[in-house]
């Protein structure tokens, strides 16, 4: 991510994410969405300068920017985007 970068907020529906925090430093926001959830309506900031992994669960909005400088992030999950939205039982 370059320096001032943001990615808009956004909510996994079906797959965790697993970010890993390769090199740099980023900001992260983290709401818990799921109504069943014991941590349910939870936020959570986070301020991420060393190598690290953080799990985002599914239902759980996630919002990353990189503030001051290149970040490296690489962000996984066992579902593409489109995949995880197909996986939806129809409403």
């Amino acid at each position: 991510m370059a320096a001032g970068a943001h990615l808009a907020p956004r909510v996994r529906l079906v797959a965790d994410e697993v970010w890993a925090l390769l090199d740099g430093e980023i900001e992260v926001d983290l709401q818990d969405g799921r109504v069943d959830s014991p941590t349910g309506g939870a936020r959570m900031h986070l301020h991420l300068f060393e190598p690290t992994l953080v799990l985002v669960p599914f239902g759980v909005q996630s919002e990353v920017s990189s503030p001051t400088a290149r970040s490296w992030l690489v962000r996984m999950a066992t579902h593409t985007d489109t995949e995880d939205r197909a996986a939806l039982p129809p409403t």
